[in-house]
């Protein structure tokens, strides 16, 4: 048999044209080339099982990848609320979420020490901006500016409107969130090996979608360079910036790379907390270049081994040079999904949706004007009832014991409308668990702030100094107030009664006694809740303490 000639036993067309029979032809040898062609046969598997679990997922998750706008970076400038992509410079792919997965975790930083339900989050290329991949940020401080800054502490959250399958949208935002003991899924080794002479340590950690804040959910924005960023804190992130997001609590970079997790959509890049960038900076040699020289190095950096820490934020849809908008090749690799209709859809119609809400929030402002006719304590006594019943100590009660609380306070709900404040209160439908505090974010969604908040800073200001010893305590609410302030509002008790009712609001917490700031500031949101009108509460605080 010559050298062109194959085995006789290969009798089968297809597999007489495969590039490896080629090969044979033309060298007689097979094993050259079949290391090659394994890597090319496991890509193809690869491609082929995604492929597969995404037209899957195209019908079962149709909803999170349709397609939604992009707000905010038309003057240039990313604001609080505003919804944008991250592209990673490192994969080419955006920031995801799995909203379909599931892993249970804790935070260690939250007193309750309660196992949430966390969400999956990678990079993959699913380009167009859809409920999957767009995100927004908030603030951590009480600054009223909104602009999104450099070194200013944010939590990032998903879309609003992205929901678990079969479940409506809650409105309550789910950040990302890592801590160090968050290990990666199926990697053994977190560290990106781009050079053996580099020194690593094993501090990477998952990046999850958390349901709630915390101290582990909190993340700023950096130029990659870090030599640039001390000189840029404080100035805006502009749309198209490509910065680093650091973890406050760890210290750690949000990183993609090629680590594979599997997900609900199929293959799709990992994404860890690991700040490649200060490790490639502290190399063996770093203390034997120049300041210029690790700049250099740093830049080179930043397009090769690095670039995973890197993340444009893109608020605008990009366009093509016809002016039409760009075409995502990711969407190639699978046949169109059939068309879904709403009947396939999760969750209740829009419309239906809505009239449950209007009927729900009816429901609450009836709560809410009990509330707030009961007088200034009326909100605050309620809140306390409430953390009676709230086993956990996490803002959740059970059902019954939460119908009691309301009928403490006066509140008797018909059984329809009862089962009504239900839904809209329960953590997770059918749990019988509800999540008292939305009731509280009705009556103030935004929070005690501007005028109200600097009014109470000013009152507790003014106590610690008057106490002497840099502590208020109750005995300096008792020697300092003037209850007098408090009869406009309830004018049918005496001072005395009145200076008990309001030394009845501090239960402080510390050994000592004291009152803290959070304590004190807590009273003041509860009265603010019930006091509607601005001017009102800051003469009632200004009165109270004689500012």
């Amino acid at each position: 048999m010559g050298v062109g000639d194959l085995p006789a036993y290969i009798e089968d067309q297809d597999l007489r044209r495969h590039p490896l029979a080629q090969w044979f032809r033309e060298t007689g040898n097979w094993s050259e080339k079949l290391e090659v062609e394994e890597a090319g046969l496991k890509e193809y598997l690869r491609l082929k099982k995604h492929g597969l679990m995404f037209k899957t997922a195209a019908v079962k998750l149709a909803y999170t990848l349709a397609k939604t706008s992009l707000s905010g970076g038309a003057d240039g400038f990313i604001r609080c609320g505003d919804t944008f992509t991250l592209l990673n410079r490192g994969t080419s792919a955006k920031l995801q979420c799995d909203i379909a997965s599931s892993l249970k975790f804790k935070c260690p930083d939250l007193v309750y020490g309660k196992e949430e339900a966390c969400r999956l989050i990678t990079s993959a290329r699913i380009l167009v901006p859809c409920l999957r991949n767009t995100w927004s940020v908030s603030y951590v401080d009480d600054s009223r500016d909104s602009l999104f800054r450099y070194g200013r502490p944010v939590r990032i959250h998903a879309n609003l409107d992205l929901a678990p399958p079969g479940e409506s949208p809650s409105g309550r935002p789910a950040f990302l969130y890592t801590d160090r003991g968050l290990r990666p899924g199926d990697v053994s080794d977190i560290e990106p090996r781009a050079h053996e002479s580099i020194p690593v340590s094993k501090s990477g950690s998952r990046v999850v979608l958390f349901p709630r804040t915390s101290p582990n959910t909190i993340w700023r924005a950096w130029p990659p360079l870090r030599q640039m960023r001390e000189k840029a804190h404080g100035k805006p992130v502009l749309a198209g910036d490509k910065f680093v997001l650091e973890h406050v609590a760890s210290g750690e970079l949000l990183m993609s790379d090629e680590g594979a997790e599997e997900t609900e959509y199929g293959q799709e890049h990992r994404v860890v907390a690991y700040d490649w960038i200060r490790r490639l900076d502290e190399g063996a040699d770093a203390e034997h270049l120049s300041p210029r020289s690790k700049e250099i190095r740093s830049e080179k950096a930043l397009t090769e081994e690095a670039a995973g820490n890197v993340w444009e934020i893109q608020a605008i849809v990009e366009e093509s040079d016809d002016g039409k908008a760009m075409h995502d090749d990711f969407w190639d690799m699978v046949p169109s999904a059939p068309q879904v209709t709403r009947k396939d859809l999760p969750g209740l119609p829009p419309r239906v949706v809505a009239a449950q809400r209007h009927s729900q929030f009816a429901i609450l402002e009836k709560i809410v004007a009990k509330l707030k006719s009961d007088g200034m304590h009326g909100v605050r006594s309620f809140r306390k009832i409430c953390s009676l019943i709230d086993l956990f100590r996490n803002g959740t009660a059970e059902k019954r014991s939460f119908e009691g609380a309301l009928a403490w306070v006066g509140v008797k709900l018909p059984k329809e409308e009862f089962a009504e404040l239900v839904e809209f209160l329960e953590v997770k439908p059918g749990s019988g668990t509800l999540d008292y505090t939305r009731i509280f974010g009705v009556m103030q969604p935004g929070g005690m702030e501007g005028p109200r908040l600097t009014a109470v800073q000013d009152a507790f200001s003014k106590l610690r100094d008057l106490s002497g010893c840099g502590l208020v305590e109750v005995r300096d609410v008792q020697r300092f107030a003037d209850v007098s302030a408090l009869r406009d509002i309830d004018p049918t008790r005496s001072d005395a009664e009145l200076l008990e009712e309001l030394l009845g609001q501090f239960d402080p917490k510390s050994a000592d006694g004291s009152i803290s700031w959070e304590e004190f500031r807590a009273y003041y949101a509860d009265v603010s809740m019930a006091v509607d009108n601005d001017v009102l509460f800051v003469e009632l605080v200004r009165r109270t303490w004689s500012l």
